[in-house]
């Protein structure tokens, strides 16, 4: 649960995993990208501002401190960090809308402005060509466009109110308004509809198939990557069962099959997924349902197996039937 702020002193993080993180996961221009947002929060808190500029600049540079403050941004020691940095987007989306208001603030010229905006613009379109990012890239490939398409609108909005006539604002107001009631829920549905289908995740396959049936109840072993598995609508109920105590020994296969075979149970789960190759310590072993007539194998391939389970599990736990459980 480690967070970007537990590993601000080690220097080698800076070169070996922040760097080429944020490289990865916003492009060649993530100085840019990061910058100038923390540079107009700055600029919002700056003498002479009214109230309300000033709060709009504190809850940016706040959110960019949140995100140094949260935990898992640096999980497993940062080997995921190119994908948490999408935490940081809050930050940096309120500190893009302030970089045109910061500027007209501190009187810079309509000319000055629009090429600011326009600069922004074009790291955009070059972000989306730059092919040694796009494969590092924390969202789904069929929704970059999307994105992109969004951000340049509202820069192009944000621009239109600041340089344009006052019918031209009353214009964007209404804009703004059928876009975030209408435009939002179509993308928020389409969102959760398409998070997690060809995401690039092992368990792909197995997250499209349990899409199709929420609400379930689904008992996972051998994975971490367990917010898929919730659906597109957070309906499931998923469980991760631990090795269940016992005073025998781990290597002892009747106990523990007995012991899993209660907590399973317990769990009154409609399917069992198990993981392979992701993490294999204390998982009962997928072999002792396979005579299990309440639990039906639909879906299988090398990354795991999917099971359903029709009724109350009895597993055979006598030791011709199962094998020695791993230590």
């Amino acid at each position: 649960d480690a967070s970007v702020a537990d590993y601000l002193t080690p220097r080698a993080v800076y070169g070996h995993v922040w760097i080429p993180g944020l490289h990865k996961a916003l492009g060649v221009f993530w100085p840019a990208i990061v910058g100038s947002p923390l540079l107009a929060g700055l600029l919002m808190v700056g003498r002479d501002r009214r109230h309300v500029e000033r709060l709009a600049g504190l809850v940016t540079l706040v959110a960019g401190l949140a995100y140094v403050l949260t935990p898992i941004t640096m999980e497993l020691d940062g080997a995921a960090f190119a994908t948490t940095v999408r935490y940081g987007s809050p930050a940096l989306l309120l500190g893009l809308a302030l970089i045109p208001l910061s500027l007209s603030l501190y009187r810079a010229s309509v000319g000055l402005r629009a090429l600011v905006v326009a600069a922004f613009g074009a790291v955009i379109a070059l972000n989306e060509v730059a092919l040694e990012w796009v494969s590092h890239a924390p969202w789904a490939v069929h929704d970059r466009p999307l994105a992109i398409a969004l951000a340049l609108v509202g820069l192009g909005l944000v621009t239109a109110w600041m340089i344009g006539p006052r019918a031209v604002k009353v214009g964007v107001v209404a804009l703004v308004l059928v876009l975030a009631i209408g435009g939002g829920a179509v993308v928020q549905r389409h969102y959760l509809a398409e998070r997690y289908v060809a995401a690039g995740l092992p368990l792909d396959e197995f997250y499209e198939y349990l899409q199709d049936r929420e609400p379930t109840r689904i008992v996972a072993f051998g994975t971490f990557l367990l917010s898929p598995l919730f659906g597109p609508h957070d309906t499931n109920h998923v469980e991760v069962l631990r090795r269940p105590w016992t005073g025998a020994s781990p290597a002892d296969p009747v106990a523990q099959c007995e012991l899993w075979k209660r907590a399973i149970a317990k769990a009154r789960p409609n399917y069992l997924l198990f993981a392979n190759g992701l993490y294999s310590i204390y998982l009962p072993d997928a072999t002792w349902f396979r005579t299990d007539p309440a639990v039906q194998t639909v879906l299988t391939n090398p990354r795991g197996t999917l099971a359903r389970v029709n009724g109350r599990i009895s597993l055979d736990c006598s030791s011709a039937n199962i094998r020695p459980f791993p230590n």
